[in-house]
């Protein structure tokens, strides 16, 4: 069966606040669908991405396994990201 990829997009979800603490989910969406010609389907996955914390003046971000990752590569997938966390 053959498919296309039709996406995958990254996505901030609810900003959450624990005290100083603020958390902030990220999301990975990808659609996918069958190929002209072939069976008509698609298949859709919303999975944890990686999560950034700010606490105070830090900011680090997490991937979905709790390795570090840069926080720059979520900025370029996530454009309002520095919004969300109330970053200048």
């Amino acid at each position: 069966m053959t498919a296309l990829d039709t996406g995958d997009r990254w996505r901030a979800a609810r900003v959450l606040r624990l005290g100083d603490v603020l958390l902030l989910p990220v999301e990975r969406m990808q659609v996918r669908r069958g190929m002209p010609g072939g069976p008509v389907w698609m298949s859709a996955s919303l999975v944890p991405a990686a999560v950034v914390v700010r606490e105070g003046g830090a900011v680090r971000a997490l991937d979905a396994e709790g390795r570090p990752m840069s926080i720059e590569e979520i900025r370029r997938r996530v454009p309002d990201l520095d919004a969300l966390l109330d970053l200048p």
